[in-house]
């Protein structure tokens, strides 16, 4: 009985063992080979954040670096209403003579998203969204950052959950 309670120990000790192996040294391996390219990996990595809104950097700082950026795409856009009496259609109608290189945002899914309101083609937002914009109850994350050029402010715009 004694030896068998010697051995169930060394056992367990054994076990516990390879878990941090596994954890500490196989799993830093796998993923400095591309273990991500495996399909169900990567699709339970997405999933994963997805759901808890991970990857993406909502910081006061980087929203703070991402208005700042968007300011000079704001100024970029009233420069080329000034000199042509309309909004540019699209903000690639800016390059390169109002913006040589447009920045992208710090935050969300790292993309500008400019549009003309429709009921008077004179006003626009510029957005940057969440990558995982209305998809997961439990992403802590506003669903997007807007400009809007009515009363030239930005707001974050929460989740509605």
């Amino acid at each position: 009985m004694k030896n068998e309670k010697h051995i169930s120990r060394r056992n367990n000790r054994i076990a516990v063992a390879a878990i941090f192996f596994v954890f500490l040294v196989v799993v830093p391996i796998l993923t400095l080979y591309g273990v991500s390219r495996i399909p169900i990996v990567r699709s339970a990595v997405t999933k994963i954040k997805s759901e808890t809104g991970l990857g993406e950097s909502w910081s006061n700082r980087n929203i703070a670096r991402t208005k700042k950026r968007g300011s000079v795409v704001i100024k970029a856009i009233e420069f080329y209403r000034q000199n042509h009496a309309s909004l540019p259609a699209s903000l690639d109608e800016l390059k390169p003579k109002y913006i040589k290189k447009m920045h992208n945002p710090k935050i969300g899914n790292q993309k500008w998203f400019y549009h003309i309101m429709s009921n008077d083609n004179t006003s626009y937002y510029l957005d940057v969204e969440s990558q995982y914009n209305g998809e997961s109850l439990f992403n802590p994350n506003p669903e997007l950052l807007r400009y809007t050029s009515t009363s030239k402010k930005w707001s974050l715009v929460d989740n509605d959950f």
